[in-house]
């Protein structure tokens, strides 16, 4: 396929490597909102994932600006686009660092000590 092989080499590798972070991030979220929620959660999350581009599609649509972006679309070189979805992957992968176990209501799990019988029977 040409089209993707054209340009320099570290240029399809960025992009190859931004693209594989992206999938790797889209099915990372996934899985946790199902294992978290459950298959409402996972029903919800997609349905936001859709509304998200067809809002976005009708303010475009209201305000007539679909030339413009056209135009920004097809002034974007491989390395630019490729630096979009970095910045899209990071915010997704940043997303998850906002983790406080004592404001989210999750505990961690503190494994045994060696040797203690915490069975709750006597010896």
């Amino acid at each position: 396929m040409p089209w993707i092989l054209d340009g320099p080499w570290y240029q399809l590798l960025i992009t190859s490597v931004v693209l594989l972070a992206m999938t790797f991030l889209f099915g990372l979220w996934s899985g946790l909102i199902y294992r978290r929620f459950g298959l409402v959660g996972t029903v919800v999350f997609f349905a936001v994932l859709t509304v998200i581009p067809v809002g976005a599609a009708m303010i475009v649509t209201s305000r007539q600006d679909w030339p413009a972006v056209g135009d920004f679309l097809t002034d974007l070189n491989m390395l630019a686009a490729s630096g979009l979805l970095a910045i899209v992957a990071a915010v997704i992968a940043v997303g998850g660092i906002r983790h406080d176990p004592q404001v989210d209501g999750l505990s961690r799990t503190v494994p045994a000590a060696a040797g203690k019988d915490t069975s709750g029977r006597d010896p």
